[in-house]
């Protein structure tokens, strides 16, 4: 159980220092200069600048579809990637909304809390199993279909921080990245 915990630990804290290499490249993202995309960077620069951020690395994925994504530790480590098809989608004032929106998350340190939320319920569930072993149930019990009490508590204290963790994270995140971002970008029209 301790060596699964630590593995825990592990996996995060890699994740945490290395997930911006991981997602720009499982996503094909390649860096992007001034002179390749004046638009972006005027952008991106105008709203680090009200956001009161240093500006990102900026980087393209070469796909059809319209996203982008922001992902760094720290507002000093960021990186923003949005596709071509976005660029070639959206005027500037919309384009404007999106970027407001990345940024935001690389404000509020998202990868932060993702990662300190996902060591969290790592702990919890080590917990849980322990809870196993010293509260555990005998042989008559596992006859009858279970340890009464203890399988709820095993249930609540392993199942749910996985539920919660990601319900309760990813819906107030999207409200407060749109509230946030909003207050850098000044167009309401898009």
């Amino acid at each position: 159980m301790t060596l699964g915990l630590g593995i825990a630990i592990c996996t995060n804290a890699f994740a945490y220092f290395f997930s911006d290499k991981i997602a720009l490249l499982s996503s094909g993202a390649r860096p992007v200069s001034r002179e390749e995309l004046p638009r972006l960077y005027a952008v991106m620069e105008r709203l680090a600048a009200k956001a009161n951020l240093p500006v990102p690395k900026l980087y393209v994925i070469p796909e059809a579809a319209p996203n982008a994504f922001a992902t760094g530790r720290n507002p000093r480590h960021a990186s923003v990637a949005v596709t071509e098809g976005l660029l070639q989608l959206m005027n500037d004032d919309e384009l404007e909304g999106v970027i407001a929106h990345e940024l935001s998350h690389v404000r509020n340190y998202d990868i932060l809390i993702s990662s300190v939320a996902a060591t969290l319920a790592g702990a919890i569930t080590w917990i849980a199993h322990w809870g196993l072993w010293f509260g555990g149930s005998d042989r008559d019990d596992r006859e009858r279909g279970g340890g009464g009490i203890l399988g709820y508590y095993y249930f609540f204290l392993h199942r749910s921080p996985h539920c919660c963790c990601n319900s309760v994270f990813r819906a107030s995140e999207s409200f407060l990245q749109m509230k946030r971002g909003h207050g850098w970008w000044a167009s309401p029209t898009a």
